[in-house]
């Protein structure tokens, strides 16, 4: 892509008119449209003016991209070693939301509607609020969402494995997975087990911080063991047998707590903006080849 074309591009994602980015920058509408026709350059120190007036980098109006990415991570790296270190996870969810919504912005060119002020009954209640704001990419390559808002800023993007993926989600396991949640005391249980430093304890214990009847503790039990990301054994202590209920590890946790994240922000999604990217030219799920 020419300089050019960039101007012309860029320009036009940003939803400015040539005499409005001249104006900006301290130059005729003219000017802008003489450098999109290739017919001048602009003064090398109006460089700086104009890559921020467009909201991208230098290297981009040139469309100069380094064969290696190594610098790009350093800059990262660095960017994030300069803040205090709680600071970082933050910092770090600001450049991921970034990168996915400037993949969105190329392929709309404009942002989706600003955000909606919280009710006051949404302030109260953190859990009534919408997500507000969504960004959805739906390609060959990758699905990915980005959901925006205050109480619960969530970003995804996965990559489809080469075979589709229909070679990761026809698992005959997954009902397994999933279908104790159905349960309420079983997802009470799930969850107590999810707040827990470490995250196991004994299986009486665990019905009665989840509010849980014993009774049902067994029952419970065999259903949590059956996700298949628990494990419910039994121990001897002092010689007195115990039922002890465990993640496999903590990353187990922040797995759950993902996926479980993940639903209820789509289930909100349509209460607030959304848009869609459907830039698929095949199904998402292809037929099994006849046999």
């Amino acid at each position: 892509m020419t300089f050019a074309e960039s101007i012309r591009r860029y320009r036009t994602a940003a939803g400015l008119s040539q005499e409005s980015l001249g104006e900006r920058i301290g130059v005729s509408g003219q000017a802008v449209s003489k450098w999109e026709t290739a017919d001048s350059l602009p003064d090398p120190s109006l460089l700086p003016d104009l890559a921020d007036a467009l909201n991208v980098s230098i290297d981009a109006l040139f469309d100069h991209r380094p064969a290696e990415p190594d610098h790009l991570y350093g800059e990262i790296t660095a960017w994030l070693s300069s803040f205090p270190e709680e600071e970082r996870t933050g910092q770090l969810f600001r450049i991921m939301a970034a990168s996915f919504q400037s993949y969105f912005h190329s392929y709309f060119g404009e942002d989706p509607a600003p955000l909606a002020p919280l009710s006051e009954e949404e302030k109260k209640d953190p859990s009534r609020a919408p997500v507000t704001r969504s960004y959805q990419i739906n390609r060959q390559e990758g699905n990915g969402v980005l959901y925006d808002c205050d109480t619960f800023p969530f970003l995804s993007l996965v990559l489809e494995p080469s075979e589709g993926w229909a070679s990761v989600l026809r698992d005959e396991r997954i009902p397994g997975w999933f279908a104790p949640l159905s349960d309420p005391d079983v997802y009470r249980c799930l969850l107590t087990l999810c707040a827990e430093e470490p995250s196991h304890t004994e299986l009486s214990v665990l019905m009665k911080k989840s509010g849980v009847d014993p009774a049902r503790a067994e029952e419970v039990g065999v259903a949590l063991a059956k996700m298949g990301i628990i494990s419910v054994e039994t121990v001897t202590v002092s010689g007195r047998e115990r039922r002890i209920a465990s993640l496999w590890n903590m990353s187990m946790r922040n797995v759950i707590v993902t996926l479980i994240a993940s639903v209820r922000a789509a289930y909100l999604r349509n209460r607030g903006h959304h848009r869609g990217s459907q830039f698929r030219d095949r199904p998402l799920f292809e037929k099994k080849p006849s046999e």
